[in-house]
This record gives structure tokens, C-alpha cells and sequence, in this order.
């Protein structure tokens, strides 16, 4: 009779490469992977009520999920 051998374990898996950063613009970003703005810098001294006021057309152009609401509403 043979005896009974022991597990072998699973090659480790090794860690990823760096990557460079990049712009996503297709789920949930990641500061660590990819570029951001912060949304409380970039919505501080917004003058949007200007561009109404005055009757100015504008463009709010920008990826699902990056911020155009909560922009509109601050």
C-alpha cells in the first residue's frame, strides 16, 4: 500500500505589475488606479447662477456618474 500524499498547494499568484493611472469612465474610480478631481474643490467658486442669470447658453458634458447632479444642486 502506498501512503497518502500530501496536498500540493497552489502556485502563488504574484502581484500584479504598476500600472500607470488612467482616466475611467466606465464604473467606480479609484484614486489609487486612476485620475480624480475631488468633487469639493471642483464645485467651490462655481458661478453657475451667473450663466443663468445672464441668459448664457453652457454645456454640462461629462461621463455617467462623475458629479453633474450633485454640481447642478450646489
Amino acid at each position: 500500500m502506498s501512503s497518502p500524499q500530501s496536498p500540493v498547494p497552489p502556485p502563488a499568484i504574484p502581484p500584479a505589475p504598476p500600472r500607470r493611472r488612467f482616466f475611467n469612465t466606465t464604473g467606480p474610480c479609484d484614486p489609487a488606479w486612476h485620475y480624480m478631481l475631488p468633487p469639493a474643490e471642483r464645485l467651490q467658486n462655481a458661478q453657475l447662477h451667473r450663466y443663468v442669470n445672464d441668459q448664457l447658453y453652457w454645456v454640462l458634458h461629462a461621463p455617467r456618474q462623475t458629479g453633474k447632479t450633485t454640481f447642478l444642486l450646489s
